[in-house]
């Protein structure tokens, strides 16, 4: 039958690619992120994860963090130069901010953030001199990626000296991890599209499980292919890297394998009878009866003597 074989893609779990960028050195980044499992690559790469502090974070696919950005960053604008604020509040539901402890922070400068509809804040605080508290950090959703903008500078505060700051790029690498995972599934149940996350191609040759090839556009980073052609295994190669995509049939009736309550047999259906009672392995009893035997034959050695 059609659902006699199953085709499953097994890849080894690879740790997150990070772009770092910065005008000037930034160890206690990099040793944070190196210390979460990130393997850092140089800006420009292809990455799951871009980092940059004091510049622009450009455009691509996957994660950001932009710590003390010049400019807007999506819906995430500029608000007002902040003088050694305090942080007074964050969302301790954030899976960002997950065990993650602000109260003691200590900033030098940082800016206030205006946010758009899309963007949610996580971190706000409050001018020495007083004043509204404002939002210093948020995040946003785009190009298939979560994207955190910090209105500070980490040398410019004692983040990077607490115990709060590598958690956080922790937890930032592990959001990264679960969208790479949850992005590329084992196997597929055939039956409608199939939308493929690839970076740096336009266009994309497709294999079919019958061998035959054509070519896919690639749009906004991502193809798109019937999974109705057949079943087995897709390839999708770019110049550079070859996905595999494995579709099965995946019937939930030919897939059923428990025994039907009834069974049609000529015109008087045979109802399935279940038996708890079953055939039991009986050599451990030999051998306790053996153990028994040897302790009589030692005692009456014994007292023989």
């Amino acid at each position: 039958a059609a659902d006699d074989r199953v085709w499953l893609r097994v890849t080894r779990s690879r740790s997150v690619r990070c772009a770092l960028s910065s005008p000037t050195p930034r160890p206690w980044v990099e040793r944070g992120l190196l210390a979460s499992g990130a393997d850092l690559v140089a800006a420009g790469e292809a990455s799951d994860l871009r980092v940059t502090v004091g510049a622009e974070p450009g455009s691509g696919q996957g994660d950001a963090l932009t710590f003390a950005p010049p400019a807007a960053v999506g819906p995430v604008g500029l608000g007002p130069a902040l003088v050694e604020p305090r942080v007074v509040a964050w969302d301790r539901e954030h899976p960002l901010l997950a065990h993650v402890e602000l109260g003691d922070l200590l900033l030098g400068a940082a800016r206030g953030l205006v946010l758009g509809s899309s963007a949610d804040p996580l971190v706000f605080a409050r001018p020495a001199a007083g004043g509204e508290a404002v939002p210093i950090a948020a995040a946003f959703r785009a190009d298939g990626g979560l994207h955190v903008v910090v209105g500070f500078d980490p040398d410019e505060s004692s983040w990077p000296r607490q115990l709060s700051f590598p958690i956080f790029l922790r937890n930032l690498v592990r959001a990264a991890e679960e969208r790479l995972e949850g992005s590329e599934p084992s196997a597929l149940r055939a039956g409608g599209p199939v939308s493929v996350p690839l970076q740096d191609a336009e266009v994309v040759t497709l294999t079919l499980p019958d061998g035959a090839q054509r070519s896919l556009p690639v749009v906004d980073g991502r193809a798109v292919f019937d999974s109705r052609q057949g079943v087995g295994v897709y390839r999708l190669r770019t110049p550079s890297a070859e996905r595999l995509v494995c579709v099965n049939l995946l019937d939930p009736q030919e897939s059923q394998l428990a025994a039907p309550p009834t069974l049609d047999v000529g015109a008087r259906p045979i109802s399935v009878e279940t038996s708890s009672h079953a055939r039991r392995e009986v050599t451990w009893w030999f051998a306790l009866v053996a153990c028994g035997l040897l302790c009589v034959e030692v005692w009456a050695y014994h007292r023989r003597w």
